[in-house]
């Protein structure tokens, strides 16, 4: 599937259903005030377009695919190298005081040089500090939207980038979604089936999130994602070492005040050690430029 250097909707943000991701945002932003920054993406000279053209890896170029023709395997050195120009965009991109809040793997350009993008920011917005609480919750694509959205929060800022982006990362590793939920509370049902359930040890202040109160996730406290990541090559698939496992539990962590950032991603050990980040020469299924 052939993508445009920039994808928007002239709709603010508004995006078709697509079963293929857990479904999109249509009508997500209705009633969401626009910031004075001029927070919507456009392709006018306005909103984050002017901030995204100076990073090489917020916008797409000639000769790039959607991700989602892309199903082989990759080593260590490759998903590093993929995360690594992830991450250096997304901390380019919050340092501006923006936040996509739509990242997934088929907003992710990727071309066969190794280099990959980011497109779509049609939900995107600028986020102020103190964080605004007139967000609205029903923003980022099901299957990798954060547990706190979920929950029904509104207070909110890049946070909600670094989970997508770490549900992206275990992806590159598995190449399955990781949380494949059918809808609200089974999405919930998948994150916490995995992580955990969340307690107020755990998350300080979930309990007082809008729908956990009418929630119960109890008996489930200890996280099994171990055991969906290999740690070592002998199982044929993408593994993960324990410095690399770290690094992915910090970003899928469910409190969103322990999240790392994308600064501090890039700095974690895991991009230090060897094996050193690699580009991926892609092979595309589909024909056309990105060959």
């Amino acid at each position: 599937m052939k993508r445009s250097r920039w994808s928007f909707d002239a709709d603010e943000g508004k995006e078709s259903k697509s079963k293929k991701d857990g479904g999109g945002n249509k009508g997500a932003v209705a009633g969401e005030k626009k910031t004075s920054g001029g927070g919507v993406a456009t392709n006018n000279g306005g909103g984050i377009e002017p901030v995204a053209r100076k990073h090489p890896l917020v916008t797409g170029c000639k000769g790039e695919e959607d991700w989602e023709g892309l199903t082989e395997v990759m080593t260590q050195g490759e998903v590093k190298g993929v995360l690594q120009q992830l991450c250096s965009a997304v901390s380019y991109m919050h340092s501006k005081f923006y936040f996509h809040r739509d990242l997934k793997t088929s907003n992710i350009l990727v071309h066969k040089s190794g280099k990959v993008s980011i497109c779509d920011f049609g939900l995107a917005r600028k986020f102020d500090s103190p964080l605004r609480a007139d967000y609205t919750q029903m923003v980022i694509t099901l299957w990798y939207r954060p547990p706190e959205l979920l929950l029904g929060e509104t207070t909110y800022g890049p946070e909600v980038d670094m989970w997508s982006l770490g549900c992206i990362f275990a992806e590159l590793l598995t190449l399955k979604v990781t949380f494949e939920g059918q809808g609200e509370l089974d999405q919930l049902d998948k994150i916490f089936s995995l992580l955990g359930a969340p307690t107020e040890e755990t998350w300080p202040g979930f309990s007082q999130l809008p729908h956990a109160k009418t929630l119960s996730f109890k008996g489930r406290t200890k996280s099994k994602l171990r055991e969906e990541i290999p740690s070592n090559s002998f199982s044929g698939k993408t593994y993960l070492n324990a410095t690399g496992f770290d690094l992915l539990t910090n970003m899928l962590s469910c409190d969103p005040k322990r999240r790392s950032t994308a600064k501090e991603a890039l700095e974690h050990n895991w991009f230090t050690e060897a094996p050193v980040g690699t580009a991926v020469k892609w092979n595309f299924r589909s024909g056309g430029e990105g060959q």
